[in-house]
């Protein structure tokens, strides 16, 4: 277990924490939560930057590791007007929310996710997680399993080839840090989409601009860092954690680009042969951030799958 995991003690001032920051919100709102929300949540680890907007079935829209909620700018208006109320998070160490040195364990990471949907007193819903999103949602559901009614992932991190890091680079003291600072924000960005991207002529000036001030917000290369170095589990935990996923018991479906050069298309079949309510659609030439490269195809996919439901 590293050091930014959460257990025990820790875990009770967590769901404190939620449910004083949720009675504090309720009582300066006049005793009913709003749809709409766009502000700090508290957290015992730090501040989290969260946005609930529309109305309808709740939908929690994860990010991954390295992105912020502005990866869902593209998806989320066509899922407003289609009658979802959508909650997106920066995680700790990512866009407008805190970025302190630890925790960022997936477990600390799943726990943060849950005392925001009690500062916004949402009992259940759809998880939609991108790459480290997923890793965080599945965890979250392992956890909280009474809290989610689905999932809708996109090349999600469900197990540790390519997606929870921890190679000998990062360890390395301050060197990962210097280097990535030597590149410009810009060049970084640019570099940051063509490997998310399967079809490069689809990224746009406004993509380059978007994440070319997210790589240059204070602090975000240091915690970046530092979440490469914390997010792997212990040997226990991952053996743990994969063979529960035979037990989801929720629908899934899983969009993977058979493009993407992050995350091998073949892991989404695995995990479809171990989870046995899950369906996969492969999205061709597309790459690792789907939600960017088609959100028109996500969007459609994410409504159309929610729609049969009702």
């Amino acid at each position: 277990m590293n050091r930014g995991a959460v257990d025990g003690g820790a875990r009770r001032n967590y769901y404190k924490s939620g449910i004083a920051t949720a009675l504090f919100i309720i009582f300066i709102t006049g005793c009913s939560m709003p749809s709409e929300f766009n502000g700090k949540i508290h957290t015992v680890d730090g501040d989290l930057y969260v946005r609930a907007e529309g109305s309808g079935r709740e939908l929690v829209l994860l990010h991954g590791l390295g992105d912020s909620s502005v990866t869902w700018r593209k998806v989320g208006p066509s899922l407003i007007a289609a009658g979802f109320r959508i909650i997106t998070i920066d995680a700790l160490g990512a866009g407008l929310s805190d970025k302190p040195g630890f925790p960022y364990d997936i477990n600390s990471h799943a726990r943060r996710v849950r005392v925001v949907l009690d500062a916004l007193g949402v009992r259940e819903a759809v998880f939609v997680g991108n790459s480290l999103g997923g890793s965080v949602a599945l965890r979250y559901y392992q956890l909280y399993p009474e809290s989610v009614s689905e999932f809708i992932f996109i090349s999600p991190a469900a197990y540790p080839e390519g997606g929870w890091t921890g190679s000998f680079f990062w360890e390395l003291p301050k060197i990962p840090t210097l280097l990535i600072d030597a590149i410009p924000a810009r060049t970084l960005a640019r570099l940051a989409l063509r490997m998310n991207f399967g079809d490069a002529r689809r990224i746009t000036d406004e993509d380059v601009d978007v994440y070319t001030n997210e790589v240059g917000r204070p602090g975000a290369i240091e915690s970046f860092v530092a979440q490469q170095r914390q997010l792997m589990p212990s040997p226990e935990q991952l053996a743990s954690w994969t063979s529960s996923y035979s037990q989801i018991r929720v629908p899934v479906l899983v969009l993977w680009g058979t493009a993407d050069a992050i995350l091998n298309p073949k892991l989404g079949e695995r995990f479809c042969k171990e989870v046995p309510s899950a369906e996969m659609i492969q999205l061709q030439g597309v790459g690792h951030a789907a939600q960017l490269e088609v959100p028109e195809v996500i969007a459609k996919a994410i409504v159309g799958r929610l729609s049969r439901k009702n």
